[in-house]
């Protein structure tokens, strides 16, 4: 198996080539790839990604124009620049003028191509300077959008099957997967909609479900009116400084990008996302007066907890932690929804000048039900308890080519945890980052997303380093070095422990239609020696190295194609080798019908344990996206369908497939299929008016 996958890769790279050297088109980017490789090295990100994907896909349909004031932060909104980047766009406004092209980007110093291309489709130059529209006009010229989701597996899972004529089925639902939403939207100064869910084994208009859908969300949300920079009512997210204390927007941890290491962007945004968790319920604003912002919010919501019962009175005694799934389709899951309520208050005071920006932060939790973790040891020093405070201090400040920043934190159990770090121009060709972050083994803290090694700030010390070199045209190399300590103990590391990370991509543009990339990262992390064992544990170095190379270009004009290899190898304890392979091939057409759009890929892929297994992102329908894992060996491939039947109306549907050589059956419990396939069609409707 891996001898084939290895001569099928050469075949595709070595066609490619020759296909590159004949043809003179730009390189085709879709709207995913900018955060492909972020997505794919973070599998712990609970923070939902598909609300960032339809931001930027409502900038590629309406591109901000750069000489608009405030454009900086639609520059953030976007994610694709740093902080240094964004400063020297607005300060090449501000010295020369007004932009008259696009391709006045190359004029300014610290810009490279890569990125210029990365940025091209959001941005746009007009000398029609956007205005502050009256609030009636903000209603009634602004853009509707309807889109229909379905989803059906092609086998059914144990969970959708009753075992006697007598025993109902443990999936209360049907195996279809349903969501509806509706949103309105005025140049991002006025929005609103709803969303309805169900996911699939989850019941509708049943027996635990009368309301319909499992799932409602409401938001809306109004910006720039005088002295009201921003209003939001229903469903929201905040984010705060670098996430310490609050961040619940996407955001990038360690990847290919290697300077993306600052949370940038506006305290409050709209929620219009499926993710059933990481959000508010109530009302929030902020009001702007020259160089100083206030913001402040409330939240009134029913959360899903592991509840734990009173044996005498059957009543909830206390609650374990959180349930982050959103899934209501067994009675178990069913009986953890929405009982644990939380209410939730706090504010930013934030100054900002040219250079300098500080921030206040508060927020403050209040729960009906106290939290009390299992009693395992690297629960020690765990949230505990129904109420939680968080307070913080964030900053940044340039000079010249170099932007400080960082913050400081505080929660209520008076414990402290820091970030810091800078972000450098050294010349024209080389950027460097630095991170450094110190969060006590006794820090609480809720929907926190920090640039760190771990998924949640807590217990780590750690030093991340990193540099941007263009040293030719055509050429890039990133790198990153990160050491981390964990002072305390962590699931399945029974002791303290130590790790780390080192990451370097090798990219070259070799014409304007093709490009390839080679990536190494290593990993050393230590691990307990027996993971049943309890108690106090002796531990192993367990190194992962992962290669990757990858090859995209145009064959013509109408088709683009990206073939990618890739290998893990985890060593541990002295054992043999546990290894993974993949080999993809990605194509995009378009049709000799003028409105109809395909694309598709084939992946094989071999893995001789878990902890080899691979990640890949795969194009999914609108708004949302998909990483798999790939584990044990077989082959998957997909195809993705796209009709515009109109201006108004748009068709999208796809059908995917995964066949395993080695299993007989797929998943475990409920989710168990008897078959060694697993398939699903997706159907999409969307409706503009």
């Amino acid at each position: 198996m891996k001898i084939k996958l290895f001569i099928l890769f050469m075949m595709m790279i070595l066609t490619s080539y020759l296909f590159a050297q004949e043809l003179d088109l730009p390189i085709k980017k879709s709207l995913d790839d900018a955060v492909e490789n972020n997505l794919e090295s973070d599998e712990s990100n609970l923070n939902d990604g598909t609300a960032y994907l339809e931001r930027l896909s409502y900038f590629r349909e309406h591109p901000i124009n750069l000489n608009n004031n405030e454009n900086d932060i639609n520059l953030q909104e976007i994610g694709l620049l740093d902080p240094l980047l964004i400063k020297s766009i607005v300060e090449y406004k501000n010295l020369l003028g007004s932009f008259i092209s696009i391709y006045e980007l190359q004029a300014i110093p610290s810009m490279n191509m890569e990125k210029i291309k990365e940025l091209l489709p959001y941005v746009v130059v007009s000398e029609n300077i956007t205005s502050i529209d009256a609030v009636k006009k903000r209603f009634i010229s602004g853009e509707h959008q309807l889109l229909c989701s379905v989803i059906q597996p092609g086998q059914l899972s144990k969970g959708y099957v009753s075992n006697t004529s007598n025993v109902a089925k443990p999936y209360e639902g049907s195996a279809q997967g349903l969501l509806i939403k509706y949103k309105y939207n005025y140049k991002n100064l006025l929005q609103y909609g709803v969303l309805m869910k169900k996911d699939p084994g989850e019941s509708m208009f049943g027996k635990s479900q009368l309301n319909g859908f499992d799932f409602y969300s409401f938001h809306l949300f109004i910006k720039k009116m005088k002295f009201l920079k921003s209003l939001a009512i229903g469903d929201y997210t905040v984010n705060m400084g670098q996430g310490l204390i609050q961040w619940q927007s996407f955001a990038f941890k360690k990847g290919a990008d290697v300077l993306q290491i600052k949370r940038q962007g506006e305290v409050l945004r709209p929620y219009s996302s499926s993710n059933e968790f990481n959000f508010h319920r109530g009302v929030g604003f902020t009001l702007g007066y020259k160089k100083i912002d206030l913001t402040f919010f409330g939240s009134h919501l029913k959360k899903d907890a592991n509840s734990i019962m009173d044996s005498s009175s059957l009543n909830i005694n206390y609650v374990s932690s959180f349930s982050y799934t959103g899934l209501h389709r067994t009675v178990a899951e069913i009986q953890d929804k929405e009982n644990q309520l939380q209410n939730a208050f706090g504010g930013v005071i934030h100054f900002k000048s040219d250079r300098l920006s500080v921030g206040v932060n508060v927020i403050n939790y209040y729960f009906k039900y106290p939290f009390r973790k299992s009693n395992y040891p690297y629960n020690l020093f765990a949230f505990n308890g129904s109420r939680l405070n968080n307070y913080s201090v964030d900053y940044s400040y340039t000079v010249k080519n170099i932007h400080f920043f960082g913050e400081l934190a505080v929660s209520n159990n008076e414990h402290l945890a820091v970030v810091n770090g800078l972000l450098a121009s050294m010349s024209k060709n080389v950027d460097v980052s630095m991170l450094y972050r110190n969060i006590s083994k006794k820090y609480g803290t809720l929907y926190s997303n920090v640039f760190m090694e771990s998924s949640t700030p807590i217990n780590e010390r750690g030093v991340y380093t990193a540099v941007s070199v263009r040293p030719a045209a055509g050429w890039q190399v990133d790198a990153y070095a990160d050491f981390f300590v964990f002072p305390w103990i962590k699931y399945l590391v029974n002791a303290p422990s130590v790790g780390s990370d080192y990451l370097i991509k090798v990219t070259h543009v070799i014409n304007k239609n093709s490009a390839m990339n080679i990536c190494l990262k290593t990993s050393t992390k230590e691990v307990n020696v027996d993971p049943l064992e309890k108690g106090v544990s002796a531990l192993t170095k367990q190194k992962k190295y992962n290669l990757r190379i990858q090859f995209d270009m145009n064959l013509n004009s109408k088709i683009s194609v990206s073939n990618r290899v890739e290998a893990v190898s985890v060593l541990k304890n002295g054992a043999s080798p546990e290894q993974g392979y993949l080999l993809y091939s990605n194509w995009d057409f378009k049709t000799g019908l003028k409105n109809m759009n395909l694309g598709g890929r084939i992946i094989f892929f071999e893995s001789s344990s878990y902890e080899s297994r691979i990640f890949a992102y795969e194009n999914d329908l609108l708004q949302s996206f998909m990483v798999s894992n790939f584990n044990n060996s077989g082959v998957r491939y997909f195809v993705n369908l796209k009709y515009k039947c109109s201006k108004k109306l748009m068709i999208l549907a796809k059908w995917s497939n995964s066949i395993y050589s080695d299993i007989a059956t797929m998943g475990s419990g409920n989710d168990e299929i008897t078959s060694n396939h697993r398939s699903e069609i997706k159907f999409q409707l969307l409706y503009k008016f």
